[in-house]
Order: structure tokens, then C-alpha cells, then sequence
């Protein structure tokens, strides 16, 4: 893996430990793969089916939030988490119009400063279990009010509302919205379909 360092974006082939910033320094938060935690640049990589899964889902969430009213839909959108101190980068995310009136407008700059109300984070084979679990909780102290986390090899989305709440929905279930986005559903088969032929590793 590769590491974003300092203000520079000075890329390394290698995997050292992350570099920390020195304080008051402003680093190039402009790559979609770089999360800034706890100081250290990390790179966040994301294989061809976790994007896959990311576009469908973005392509169902999208037009209902639109159609009905409700807020933002970005993939890859970058936030200044509150009260956490941490830019994270979920892999699709909802902001309500409650928490950021379209009468506002697109927010300018590299990142936004406020929790998004859903974080959507899509696990992939690099990602320690350890590791979503904390993000999951970062999420909440920041203010988000439900998380999904999908797990691809297990067809499977966790969907929290708060970080002791999980309900679990499968390939055969159908994903619910609410309270967070009200009447949203999506046949989980949709997200997870079953092909005609084995799809080599």
C-alpha cells in the first residue's frame, strides 16, 4: 500500500508506520483514498466489487432522496467529523436537508464539516473487523444517525442506530430507510445478485 505524507502528497511504495503531522500543519486532503485519523494520513483502498456495490446502491438511494426531498446523497464524500477531530471518507453518504438546508447550496471546499445523518461503509478484504467497528463508533460520537456497514462476502448489510443497535438484513431481506431515510426499501437481491456462473476470486 501506498501512504499520503505530509503537506507535500509524498507517496511511498512501502507500508512504513503512517507519518503524524507536526501541529498547525494543513495537509492536502484532496485524494479520495486518504482518510486523516488521528493525525496520519492512511490510504483507503476499495477493490472493483466494493465500487460496484457502492454505484448500485448510490444509483437506488439517490433518486428516492431526490424525488422525495430529503437531502444529499454523495459517494466518496469527505467530512470533518465533530468532535472526533478525524476526516473520514464514507463510502456513501446521506446529509438531510435538516442538517444542511438546500437553501444553502452545495458546500464549497475539500471537505464538510458536519456528521452526515447515514455513513455507508462497504468492508473490503484489507479492512480489520477491529478497525470498521471503531470507524462505526467515531461515526456516532460525530452526531450520524444511523450507519450500514456492508459486507460483501457475507451478502449482508449491518445497519446501526446507535453503536449497542444492529439489526441485520441478507440477500433476502429488504433493506429499510427508516427512521433516518422514511420509506426507502431495497430488496437486498438487488444488491446481492445471484449469477448464472462463478465468478473466479
Amino acid at each position: 500500500m501506498s501512504i499520503l505524507a505530509s503537506t507535500k502528497r509524498l507517496l511511498s511504495d512501502h507500508w512504513p508506520v503512517p507519518v503524524v503531522l507536526k501541529p498547525g500543519s494543513e495537509p492536502l486532503f484532496d485524494d479520495e483514498h486518504f482518510e486523516l485519523v488521528d493525525g496520519r494520513l492512511l490510504e483507503k483502498p476499495k477493490g472493483v466489487e466494493e465500487q460496484l456495490i457502492d454505484s448500485d446502491l448510490l444509483a437506488w438511494l439517490s433518486p428516492f432522496v431526490r424525488e422525495h426531498g430529503l437531502g444529499w446523497t454523495l459517494m466518496a464524500g469527505k467530512f470533518a467529523l465533530p468532535k472526533v477531530g478525524n476526516n473520514r471518507i464514507p463510502d456513501l453518504a446521506f446529509v438531510s436537508y435538516a442538517a444542511w438546508p438546500k437553501s444553502k447550496g452545495r458546500p464549497k471546499g475539500p471537505f464538510w464539516s458536519l456528521a452526515p445523518d447515514l455513513a455507508v461503509e462497504v468492508v473490503s478484504p484489507s479492512d480489520g473487523g477491529s478497525d470498521v467497528m471503531d470507524k462505526m463508533k467515531e461515526y456516532f460520537v460525530a452526531g450520524c444517525k444511523a450507519v450500514w456497514i456492508i459486507w460483501p462476502r457475507l451478502e449482508q448489510i449491518h445497519v446501526y442506530s446507535s453503536p449497542k443497535s444492529v439489526r441485520i438484513f441478507s440477500r433476502t431481506d429488504i433493506l429499510e430507510g427508516d427512521p433516518v431515510i422514511p420509506g426507502f426499501r431495497l430488496p437486498l437481491i438487488e444488491l446481492f445478485p445471484i449469477y448464472d456462473e462463478p465468478v473466479a476470486p
